[in-house]
Parts: C-alpha cells; sequence; structure tokens
C-alpha cells in the first residue's frame, strides 16, 4: 500500500486529524506530531513564541501551515 502523504511504501500506518492514512516516517505525519506537541505546551506566552521561533526559522508559510493544523487539532484536545 502506498502512502498517501510522501507515495513511499507505508511503513508503520498512521491515522491524521483528517482521516488521512499516512506512513509514520511520512512529512505530513512529522507536521501532525508537531503541532501536538506544541499544543501541549503548557502555556499561550509558550505556544506563541515556540510559534514565532518557527516563523523566524523557516518562515510564515510553516507558520501559518502549523496554525491550522493546530485549530483543527484543538476541539479533540
Amino acid at each position: 500500500m502506498t502512502c498517501l502523504g510522501c507515495n513511499n511504501i507505508e511503513v508503520q500506518p498512521k491515522k491524521l486529524h483528517d482521516g488521512t492514512v499516512v506512513c509514520g516516517t511520512c512529512a505530513d505525519w512529522r507536521h501532525e506530531c508537531e503541532a501536538r506537541a506544541i499544543m501541549a505546551l503548557r502555556s499561550t506566552a509558550e505556544r506563541r513564541a515556540w510559534l514565532d521561533d518557527i516563523e523566524r526559522r523557516r518562515g510564515k508559510p510553516a507558520r501559518l501551515a502549523l496554525q491550522e493544523t493546530i485549530k483543527a487539532l484543538w476541539p479533540s484536545r
């Protein structure tokens, strides 16, 4: 079976918040794990600081993508 995220053969299949099944080494899975790690931070200030750092290192699009994923995941926390 092929991963819907990276098109490689699925290794350790994982289900994303939108129901898509991807492999455990896929960038989509790493992105969602990073969003969950940010959500797990104790305060809003810590979450903002982490997102600020991501924006500084990877650019505004990376920050916005993580913020959108966090918004999608937030109700299920």
